[in-house]
């Protein structure tokens, strides 16, 4: 009997192990192949990313390219205006470039790009009014390679980016760039680009100040903006929510930081809210009271 238990024993424990052998070595395939394929599918990927960011570039450099040789030629006014029309195909390579790099960098490169082909149609536009180049945009290339580096390596971390895209520097970066294009579209007469761009500074200068009072200032300085571009559209109830908003910030700001805006830009947009609630209500009874406003040292 006892001769029978050992030599079942005996018998089970080699087929054990070897089926034990057996499930761990398709284990250790499965593992080493699904890890082979998600890291051939990062390196397609990363390698898709770099083409788009180099695409874009591209594309861009050959539409300002054909917009210079136009302004080189100091063709007439009207002229200019309709050679700039003939070309506009090499512009509109650069915007769909522009959708691809959207598709694999979604998120905080893809605004970046966002920007940096904003800034080339405002040269374009600024460059045909004046019939000659209008400054250069090139400096923004290598910045914009360099801030979206992070996003084109191969071991990338998803999680990692993300906190790194949700980062009180790049997020005030973004948040300038944009304001910046709104600014200058707005120069241009296009208020609605502009607010479009400045309502997205916006929300990240509001995601900002709450982190920290610092970024208070500018907050209210995007608002004013806003309101203005706002006023422009004939939009003037929104423009009466975004000042009054600024203005309530105003008398929220601390002291230290009224040197970042002067008393009198305070008093002048309460002045401004103030006319364009009488000209939409009919009096200013809405408005935050003059008296409320902080005092300058």
């Amino acid at each position: 009997m006892l001769y029978n238990v050992v030599d079942t024993v005996s018998t089970l424990i080699p087929a054990a192990s070897a089926l034990a052998g057996v499930l761990l070595a398709q284990l250790w395939n499965w593992w080493r192949e699904k890890t082979d394929r998600e890291t051939e599918i990062s390196k397609l990927l990363w390698d898709e990313r770099r083409k788009s960011i180099f695409n874009f570039l591209k594309a861009l450099n050959i539409a300002k390219d054909e917009t210079r040789t136009l302004l080189f030629a100091e063709l007439p006014g009207d002229v200019l205006k309709v050679k700039d029309r003939e070309i506009e195909h090499f512009w509109s390579e650069t915007f769909e470039s522009y959708l691809e790099v959207s598709l694999l960098l979604p998120g905080y490169p893809e605004r970046l790009v966002w920007c940096t082909l904003q800034d080339a149609y405002i040269w374009r536009r600024k460059s045909i009014q004046q019939g000659k180049s209008a400054g250069s945009t090139e400096s923004h290339y290598q910045s914009l390679i360099e801030q979206v580096r992070p996003w084109l390596e191969v071991a990338a971390n998803q999680k990692r980016l993300n906190k790194l895209a949700d980062s009180p520097p790049l997020l005030l970066t973004l948040a300038d760039r944009l304001d910046e294009v709104g600014y200058e579209l707005s120069m241009l007469g296009d208020y609605r680009a502009s607010s479009y761009n400045t309502k997205e500074a916006i929300e990240l200068r509001r995601r900002l100040a709450q982190r920290s009072s610092s970024n208070t200032a500018a907050l209210i300085k995007s608002l004013d903006t806003l309101g203005i571009d706002l006023v422009n559209l004939g939009r003037e109830q929104e423009a009466i929510t975004a000042w009054s908003e600024a203005v309530v910030l105003i008398r929220e700001i601390t002291s230290n930081q009224v040197d970042a805006i002067t008393s009198a830009s305070y008093q002048d947009l309460q002045d401004r809210l103030d006319a364009l609630i009488a000209k939409t209500l009919g009096s200013p009874g809405s408005s935050v009271p003059t008296s409320q406003l902080p005092a300058s040292d």
